[in-house]
């Protein structure tokens, strides 16, 4: 079929056997090469988008300024599990273990001029064993059974930054997108105005999705990795265990710049 859309009216008869040498010299030649299809961008509804961008973003904008305006998402991190490639010879197989399932939410937010907000991490335990005899955490800590966002936790979450942000007589606006865990129980927060993006428009506008998350996440699997390597080469077995990680987690994103966060900004 691909063939015949570049070639139109190829005679196969007068090829032979198509073999794997064929695929690889035929897709030389005409620039082609395998790609994994990512994203949900195709899903999105472009139009929807574009209106928000030119008709509500300034107003909001305007309203509240790029410094007080935040950005807010969650996303998932399998956090015993670092880089999953390897370096190796040509025709040589890598073999693995299973991978760990053990997972948290991180919810988090920034503004376009880099200012950060604390995140919040998600786990299953109400009380984890790991976090025994370690009372000074550095990280703001909740349970759900399954370690995801809700809309308690959500308004749990905003409230205590609304009580920070009445102490310094400072009001914010946050832009979320529009799923039933960021519903808003207390229909006003003082200090804090809710704007929702469109629906089906978030990996198009979502200013976190647009480099800032994949940035932390991937500084942590290094972590990870280098700390695996660590271990095998002094001799001492690996414990990533959830105090560990998460206190990992903050210190990422404590280290993450303004400069990185604004280029994000700019992206989306």
């Amino acid at each position: 079929m691909l063939v015949n859309k570049i070639n139109p009216g190829v005679d196969f008869d007068t090829i032979g056997q198509i073999n794997e040498g064929y695929i690889q010299r035929w897709k030389g030649r005409h620039g082609l090469d395998r790609g994994q299809i990512n994203g949900e961008s195709l899903s999105s509804d472009t139009v929807a988008a574009q209106i928000w961008t030119r008709d509500e973003f300034p107003k909001i904008i305007q309203e509240f300024g790029l410094d007080d305006l935040l950005n807010f998402d969650e996303f998932g991190l399998f956090y015993e599990r670092g880089m999953n490639h390897s370096l190796q010879k040509k025709g040589q197989n890598q073999h693995g273990f299973k991978q760990s399932k053990k997972r948290v939410t991180i919810s988090g937010g920034a503004s376009a001029t880099g200012k950060k907000y604390p995140q919040l991490i998600i786990g299953k335990a109400k009380y984890p064993f790991a976090f025994r005899n370690h009372f000074n955490r550095t990280f703001k800590f909740t349970n759900q059974k399954n370690a995801w966002i809700n809309s308690p936790i959500f308004n749990n979450h905003l409230n205590d930054i609304n009580l920070e942000l009445i102490k310094k007589d400072k009001r914010i606006g946050v832009v979320i997108d529009f799923c039933s865990g960021h519903s808003t129980i207390n229909t006003e927060y003082s200090n804090i105005t809710i704007f929702y993006l469109p629906p089906n428009a978030t990996p198009l506008i979502q200013s976190m999705d647009a480099g800032i998350i994949a940035s932390v996440k991937k500084r942590y699997k290094t972590e990870i990795t280098n700390k695996r390597f660590y271990d095998i080469i002094t001799g001492k077995d690996t414990v990533i265990d959830l105090y560990y990680s998460c206190t990992l987690i903050q210190r990422i994103w404590d280290e993450t710049t303004p400069e990185t966060i604004k280029h994000c900004f700019r992206k989306a």
